[in-house]
């Protein structure tokens, strides 16, 4: 086959839902949170910590992203664009997860963390310590 046709055969990239993922296991990665969103739609809900690139400007950051030591996450507002930009991210090599919609991702968030705190409330409430 030759290279001009390698290069333009699109790759099989598996796609992977959020809820496919050990979401636990990304934070104590301590995953990067990309938002994709229009800067409107990220500051009617930002997630705390994340980051906001427009899906059109994630080109221009690729060569940053891809020395990222930890996986990224990727959301949006509405869902649609993040599985694009993920799907972009992936095909450069980059680890990297289409998180969905960003009020997906906080409702996880919230549960997490509320039952990180019960893990360590707990043994205190029953005297433990």
């Amino acid at each position: 086959m030759n290279i001009v046709k390698q290069l333009l055969r699109p790759r099989i990239v598996q796609r992977v839902q959020v809820d496919q993922i050990d979401f636990d296991k990304l934070l104590e990665r301590g995953v990067l949170i990309i938002d994709v969103s229009s800067p409107k739609d990220y500051r009617l809900s930002p997630i705390p910590d994340s980051l906001n690139i427009r899906f059109s400007k994630l080109s221009k950051y690729s060569k940053e992203l891809s020395k990222a030591s930890r996986p990224i996450l990727i959301v949006s507002y509405d869902g649609k664009n993040g599985n694009k930009a993920s799907q972009y991210l992936k095909n450069i090599g980059i680890e990297c997860y289409h998180g969905g919609k960003v009020e997906h991702i906080k409702m996880k968030l919230h549960k997490h963390f509320e039952e990180e705190k019960e893990a360590i409330m707990l043994p205190r409430i029953l005297g433990a310590y």
